[in-house]
């Protein structure tokens, strides 16, 4: 076996769980934590250059009691997400490939399921390596635990029992569901290579609304994220990740779809955000650059604090910012009101166009008014569990500075 050159990576690798690039001598990940471990300096026996198989598995038997009369619901609502699990193969009479799902410890939260078993009780048996770790802890009248799972291994000693029951191991983190209340209105307007929007509602983070492509809100919807995946995808979307989806089957007859997810890395959703921030600041720029024209007036709506002391009628002014303050934020675009004291009133972030129109006016000179004409007034129940109410403003233009 020849020795590797660290020199052909400069002395860099990828961790294998979050794909971020680090020395090679470091032993914790910076990015994800994993503890990375070290095989020696042999080109083949450097794990993080190993193909891995990701995928994540749902433990089973978890309601059940332990032999010492111990609660495995306890147990797992005792875990932390994160936390690293030992497999143990531990044949019975039932189950000769039975494999244990417990704590460092010793604490046994349940089984591998039954279907894939065998496959696990001959990877622990051929000492392939397994990084094993609690993907999701889904708490109710039952506590569900999932396990994400890293193998290193080559492709062709995945079998297929694991790879078509579980449909999870097309490539690192990404996941092949079905569409669960199916709608077959929606249904019958999705084509196969079509995407779909992703929304988490905020009563319910474990329900995962599919929306088709295009749509998204209270039109559109096609149903719901397998219960099987949503603890995972809801935690990669509440913390605010990308994803790529793409429809992979679709039939009306027996009204089902099955889509393929993507979970974008919190690396590559910060690329892809940079990227994106980027585009937006050059067509904003360009935007604003070009010669306009207001019309006489129009209507905006602004947000205030709800502690306010402003009245209708009032004047407010634009905050003067220069064009690179803007352009940082193209993405989420807001402006600022202050009044005569110079001290911010009120904000608008919503309405992007007519923001828009309203910095084309100040980026060509145009002189505006602003003139509150209305104020919301909630009532008092409602005023406890808001922070902002809403205010309509008339912008007015005058003749060119």
């Amino acid at each position: 076996m020849k020795e590797f050159n660290f020199e052909l990576i400069n002395k860099w690798y990828v961790c294998p769980s979050c794909k971020l690039a680090i020395p090679y001598n470091t032993s914790t990940c910076p990015g994800c934590h994993v503890e990375l471990g070290w095989r020696g300096k042999t080109e083949n026996s450097i794990p993080y250059l190993v193909p891995a198989k990701t995928f994540v598995i749902e433990v089973k038997g978890e309601s059940h009691i332990n032999d010492d009369g111990t609660s495995r619901q306890d147990i797992i609502r005792r875990c932390q997400i994160g936390e690293p699990i030992n497999l143990i193969h531990e044949p019975h009479p039932q189950d000769k490939n039975a494999i244990k799902v417990c704590r460092l410890n010793g604490e046994q939260l349940g089984y591998i399921p039954k279907y894939a078993s065998a496959e696990f009780a001959d990877i622990i048996k051929r000492g392939i390596k397994q990084d094993v770790k609690i993907a999701d802890i889904k708490v109710g009248e039952y506590t569900g635990c999932w396990l994400k799972i890293i193998r290193y291994e080559d492709d062709q000693n995945i079998s297929p029992q694991i790879g078509n029951h579980l449909e999870k191991t097309v490539k690192t983190d990404t996941y092949i569901f079905c569409v669960e209340r199916i709608v077959g209105q929606e249904l019958a307007k999705c084509r196969t290579g079509d995407y779909v929007n992703l929304w988490v509602s905020k009563d319910d983070s474990y329900q995962i609304h599919i929306f088709r492509s295009g749509t998204i809100g209270g039109m559109g919807r096609l149903g719901f994220v397998s219960h099987e995946y949503s603890g995972i995808i809801s935690a990669h979307l509440r913390n605010g990740l990308k994803y790529e989806t793409e429809i992979v089957e679709v039939d009306i007859a027996k009204l089902q779809c099955r889509i393929k997810c993507r979970l974008i890395s919190p690396e590559e959703t910060a690329a892809k955000n940079a990227a994106d921030a980027e585009i937006a600041a050059n067509r904003l720029k360009a935007e604003l650059q070009k010669k306009f024209t207001p019309k006489n007036y129009l209507s905006i709506r602004v947000q205030l604090p709800k502690n306010h002391a402003l009245k209708i009628g009032q004047q407010l002014f634009l905050e003067k910012q220069p064009l690179e303050y803007y352009l940082r934020s193209a993405l989420a675009l807001q402006i600022n009101f202050v009044d005569n004291r110079e001290i911010i009133v009120a904000h608008k972030s919503n309405e992007p166009q007519l923001t828009r129109t309203i910095l084309r006016a100040f980026f060509n000179n145009h002189v505006m008014r602003f003139s509150i004409t209305s104020i919301e007034m909630p009532d008092q129940y409602t005023m406890n569990y808001v922070d902002t109410v809403e205010a309509k403003v008339e912008v007015s233009f005058e003749k060119d500075i």
